[in-house]
């Protein structure tokens, strides 16, 4: 952990996951996709990859409750703090951060874990348009990401 903060280095330990096993040295090389990952923190490392490029992504990119940076629930007094929690947010105060070409974001206006509130402030910072979904939680209802899939794929066919 070569970077890693001292907290995250104490914090260090194996990775358990219900249903491949107690150890990550036991799980294969794969790809991170919504299979072996959480998908809103598949979102976040994107977006840190994305800043790493320097360059803006080309492609179409959508984000679906994604994580931004720190969140808490004050009402269950939980709470995650992933690496690096602040780039993000820092990146789009300086005007530093390469914003994909075609990027757009939906979050739940009751998540509080894609924070709305915190979502809304960076794709401001960034210039990428972010759709708050009234009543929506972290889990977005199936009718309204089908329908904006539908509109999304509309545009690339």
């Amino acid at each position: 952990m070569d970077d890693a903060g001292a907290k995250l280095e104490a914090r260090a330990q194996s990775i358990y996951h219900p249903v491949r096993g107690k150890d990550a040295s036991q799980l294969t090389l794969a790809p991170f996709t919504q299979n072996s990952g959480h998908p809103r923190f598949g979102a976040y490392i994107f977006l840190h990859a994305q800043a790493q490029l320097g360059a803006p992504y080309i492609g179409k990119v959508l984000l679906l409750s994604p994580i931004v940076g720190e969140f808490e629930n004050q009402d269950t007094q939980m709470n995650f703090i992933p690496p690096r929690a602040n780039v993000l947010m820092e990146l789009g105060q300086s005007g530093s951060y390469p914003t994909p070409k075609q990027c757009e974001i939906h979050t739940g206006s009751e998540d509080w874990q894609s924070n709305p509130d915190n979502v809304t402030k960076f794709g401001a910072l960034v210039g990428i348009n972010v759709t708050v979904v009234p009543d929506g939680g972290h889990n977005l209802p199936h009718s309204y990401v089908g329908a904006v899939l539908d509109n999304w794929l509309s545009d690339i066919t």
